[in-house]
């Protein structure tokens, strides 16, 4: 994906021949660190690329290849595309070649009356539709700029408890930074425990998130409601009869061994269950997962729950039972 920053542009997936013209390209041999250089020429690191804006020159930093044979070669050089990282500075001069592209030209400094002018206005679409992409599409860098804009509209002002210190914190934090913190406060609202969610980012791409099925069905239940009827079930992926009967409002997730499906099903029995799976290290092959999968929903579809008693174990998860009728935990 794009990389994510305060600017992100459709073009700065980065590949040397999509480098602007205005600026110069140089193809550095070292990082000057022994750790990176060795992560380079081993054929399992990615090559980055920085931007320099005092000389205007992209300096790309290109890693060995693995041949056919999957061997490293020394001899083959990634082509891209290449890691940002510096994704603001790297943006913003993305974004100031495209002016010049079209005849504008922007230079340093500001209005000396301290006024500021628009030149541009976008409006987005609804937030409906942007989340029912990013659902639909798995889309991280939606994901990521979700996360980014809750941050963005996360202030802290002093208080009795934290005073000036407190909101210094906050003020001093990154936008993920923030989002996170107030993704945080918001899961432990809803009763989510703390020590089931650890999250560094906002799309899942890093290997340091956890989270178990137990706190995606809490969150599940919340996002339903009451009379399991809540909007935002109607963003999620549809199946099912027309009729409603065995309809199932779901998300599913990959990464390379990892696959997971979490959702809201309504039973042949008109009972509504909070479903999710999870499965970790998964080496064979996916097809068996994704059939395994199945196989649970379309038993849970055929299952009648006591309303007393827990829901039946789920994969990689041991059931909990849920705090009314209206929807199960599974």
């Amino acid at each position: 994906m794009p990389a994510s920053s305060s600017l992100v542009l459709d073009r700065n997936i980065a590949f040397v021949s999509g480098f602007p013209k205005q600026f110069k390209v140089s193809e550095d041999k070292s990082t000057g660190y022994a750790l990176l250089d060795s992560l380079l020429s081993s054929g399992e690191a990615a090559s980055w690329v920085s931007f320099d804006a005092s000389s205007g020159t992209f300096h790309v930093l290109r890693g060995t290849a693995l041949s056919a044979s999957g061997k490293n070669d020394p001899a083959i050089k990634h082509d891209g595309p290449f890691v940002v990282a510096n994704p603001d500075a790297y943006n913003q001069a993305i974004f100031q070649a495209a002016l010049a592209d079209h005849a504008v030209i922007v230079t340093p400094g500001h209005d000396t009356k301290g006024e500021s002018h628009v030149l541009a206005e976008h409006q987005s679409k609804p937030l409906s539709l942007i989340i029912r992409h990013c659902l639909y599409e798995s889309d991280n860098l939606y994901a990521q700029q979700l996360l980014r804009t809750i941050g963005a509209t996360t202030f802290a002002a002093p208080t009795a408890s934290g005073g000036k210190a407190a909101a210094d914190k906050v003020g001093g934090a990154t936008l993920e930074e923030r989002g996170l913190n107030r993704l945080a406060d918001w899961l432990s609202g809803i009763g989510v425990p703390n020590s089931e969610v650890v999250l560094f980012d906002g799309c899942g791409l890093s290997r340091k998130d956890c989270i178990s099925p137990h706190s995606l069905n809490l969150v599940l239940k919340h996002m339903a409601g009451p009379e399991v009827n809540g909007p935002y079930l109607s963003l999620m992926h549809q199946t099912g009869a027309k009729d409603g009967s065995g309809k199932f409002s779901l998300k599913t997730g990959a990464m390379d061994t990892v696959r997971g499906i979490t959702g809201v099903l309504n039973n042949f029995s008109g009972q509504h269950l909070a479903v999710t799976a999870i499965i970790n290290g998964h080496t064979p092959s996916v097809k068996n997962v994704r059939m395994a999968l199945g196989d649970l929903v379309e038993r849970l579809k055929r299952v009648k729950l006591p309303p007393s008693e827990p829901p039946p174990t789920s994969v990689d998860a041991q059931a909990v039972p849920s705090k009314s009728d209206n929807i199960k935990n599974n």
